[in-house]
């Protein structure tokens, strides 16, 4: 059985955390966690967290929710903050105990963002800390670097999927006892967010995609596994799903945050022409293994009023929302899905009009 980890955005809803010119804590923090999740699911951790959305628990509501999950570990994601903006700067972990396993992953995570460029403060033993103190599992709190301080900033922009890749590593060289990961060298753009990750950031399971640099180079990484097949078009990245029909239906991918070259979005036009198809949207939410957890995210999706679905497609469950005409109005219920803190893609489905009469 997979090692649960819970993760806990801090802050939320009515409490912004600290703020500096406009930036507010609980949006970097939330935006991070699901990044972090990628990458230990990718690492095959099971991931829950406190919260997915812009709402606000008590800090003993966190540690009650991290209790009821029955995860192992506790990791609580923050950023800094002091009364002189740019008078401090790097990465800090808090815990309870400075003993154990709590300890040893927290100056493994220390280092690993040290690594990245952050200046590695200390360990250090907070006894007053509820997600600390009340937590059952071994429990840390990081302080991702200073929101007041543009130095942690430009490093929090410009590496994010790095960071959250550091952090993953350091959990997970803790938990198996040797170094077995290395921080990816592949990026993939992401302009809607403005930060590179080594792929497309998913809610839940990560996907097997296609990753590239701003020049267009690309490279293959398999994250789930080989079933579906990856291709560069005129310069410009694809997460594209192999595209033999597949009960009547052709499907390839549209990612919005591919670009043509030229800054601007686009899809992959390769299909069968206009009077032999009808095209539909859908947008993708989470790639699962386990039917258990596509329901659980498809009821999540559902309770929150989207019109989401879970189906089964060689082995995965796709958890999808919605059935557009038109790539415009699936932007616009992916926009909706952005904010509430779900990352997605928008699948282009080629139905054979002879299966549609």
């Amino acid at each position: 059985m997979a090692t649960k980890i819970i993760l806990d955005p801090g802050h939320g809803g009515y409490d912004n955390g600290a703020s500096y010119n406009g930036r507010r804590e609980k949006d970097d923090v939330l935006s991070l966690a699901f990044d972090v999740a990628s990458e230990l699911r990718r690492l095959g951790y099971e991931v829950e967290f406190t919260r997915v959305d812009d709402v606000y628990d008590s800090p003993n509501e966190k540690a009650r929710i991290g209790n009821a999950s029955g995860a192992d570990y506790f990791i609580s994601l923050h950023r800094n903050s002091n009364p002189t903006p740019n008078s401090s700067n790097g990465v800090q972990t808090l815990v309870y105990s400075d003993s154990g396993i709590k300890g040893q992953m927290a100056r493994n995570i220390n280092k690993r963002l040290e690594d990245v460029g952050f200046r590695n403060i200390n360990v250090e033993e907070r006894k007053n800390l509820a997600v600390l103190r009340r937590t059952k599992m071994p429990a840390l709190l990081l302080e991702v670097g200073f929101i007041n301080s543009d130095k942690d900033n430009q490093l929090f922009d410009e590496n994010k999927a790095r960071i959250a890749e550091a952090i993953a590593i350091g959990i997970d060289e803790t938990l198996r006892g040797e170094t077995v990961s290395t921080i990816s060298q592949d990026r993939f753009y992401n302009p809607y967010h403005g930060y590179e990750s080594s792929a497309p950031v998913f809610a839940d399971e990560s996907a097997n995609v296609v990753t590239s640099d701003s020049r267009g180079n690309a490279s293959a990484n398999d994250y789930v596994d080989d079933t579906y097949d990856n291709s560069v078009i005129d310069g410009s990245v694809y997460a594209v799903y192999d595209n033999t029909p597949m009960n009547g239906n052709a499907y390839s991918v549209y990612d919005n945050s591919s670009t043509n070259g030229n800054g601007d979005s686009s899809y992959d036009d390769t299909s069968m022409s206009d009077d032999e198809n009808e095209t539909i949207y859908q947008i993708l939410v989470g790639l699962f293994r386990n039917y258990g957890l596509a329901s659980y995210k498809m009821n999540q999706l559902t309770n929150s009023g989207f019109d989401a679905t879970a189906n089964e497609v060689d082995g995965l469950y796709q958890v999808r929302v919605g059935a557009f005409d038109t790539i415009e109005d699936a932007l616009l219920v992916q926009n909706e899905l952005r904010k509430r803190g779900y990352e997605s893609l928008i699948v282009r489905y080629d139905a054979l009009l002879d299966d549609l009469e």
